[in-house]
């Protein structure tokens, strides 16, 4: 409106003018009208959130103890993980070692002399023993022959008078001969027996003699012959799988620490009770009739 309705009612001055403030008091009271009616309406609608705001607090409420216990929960369950952890890392060692074992007990059980070598006084030198018969062995896995009247390697060392004393004789898996070095002395040829040497990795034993000596200067095997005088000699031929020449590493793991967590506290929460609020009706009032 150009003017304010108090602008117009002091420009009244007679019957016509009154008439005309009537017809706006009605429309100002019309447009009044509708928007108490809007305002009634935003009300209602107020109050229908205000009551969804309350249940919704009331299920935040409610969840807050489920939430809190579940914390408590992975608290507790941190330790038992943790102890866990401890004892994967602490079985990984005795897990690797036990893969080596198998790994050189299998290489040690596809190791075996098949044929008997039939270990005699040797023929180019009397200093070593020689295969009489053709050497037939597997050395892990490959099988390996060598003929008849192979000699075995040289060896040193001296046994003491009325000692007794090996020398083991072993093959690669290229055929290669290789021998011990002397055992220490011994009382007996069963004593001496048990002081033969471990067979290397990767090698087969052909066999092994016990050698001793009644002479004052015992038996000296770079200087004397197998057949010396005052001297005896056992020739002993070894057959079948070997018996492994390996020290195991693996181990029982230390023993365990982790233990299941304590009992779960946490459970679920109380049925929700928030729902949609109820749809708004509030609405734009009408257009106002209030004109210039």
């Amino acid at each position: 409106m150009a003017e304010s309705i108090k602008q117009r009612l002091n420009a009244l001055s007679n019957l016509p003018d009154a008439y005309e403030v009537k017809f706006l008091e009605d429309a100002a009271l019309a447009d009044l009208t509708a928007l108490r009616a809007t305002m009634a309406l935003i009300y209602a609608d107020c109050v229908a959130l205000r009551t969804k705001l309350a249940a919704d607090i009331v299920d935040v409420a409610a969840m807050r103890t489920p939430i809190a216990a579940t914390v408590t929960d992975v608290a507790a369950m941190r330790t038992p993980i943790a102890a866990t952890v401890t004892d994967v890392a602490a079985m990984r060692t005795p897990i690797a070692a036990t893969v080596v074992d198998v790994a050189a007990l299998n290489a040690r059980l596809n190791t075996a002399m098949i044929s008997h070598p039939g270990l005699v006084i040797g023929s180019a030198s009397k200093k070593v023993p020689k295969a009489g018969n053709a050497i037939q062995a597997v050395v892990g896995g490959t099988l390996v022959f060598k003929a008849a009247d192979t000699a075995m390697s040289a060896i040193t060392g001296t046994v003491a008078q009325n000692k007794f004393a090996i020398w083991a004789f072993y093959m690669d898996s290229a055929g290669t001969i290789s021998s011990s070095t002397k055992t220490a002395d011994a009382n007996t040829a069963a004593a001496a027996y048990v002081l033969l040497p471990a067979i290397p990795a990767n090698k087969v034993q052909i066999g092994f003699i016990i050698v001793t000596s009644v002479a004052i200067g015992g038996f000296v095997a770079t200087t004397d012959d197998l057949d010396v005088a005052d001297s005896t000699v056992i020739y002993v031929d070894s057959i079948g799988i070997q018996a492994p020449a390996i020290t195991l590493t693996a181990a029982a793991p230390a023993a365990l620490t982790a233990s299941a967590p304590a009992a779960l506290t946490a459970s679920a929460p109380a049925a929700l009770t928030a729902s949609t609020p109820a749809a708004l009706t509030s609405a734009a009032p009408s257009a106002l009739t209030l004109a210039a």
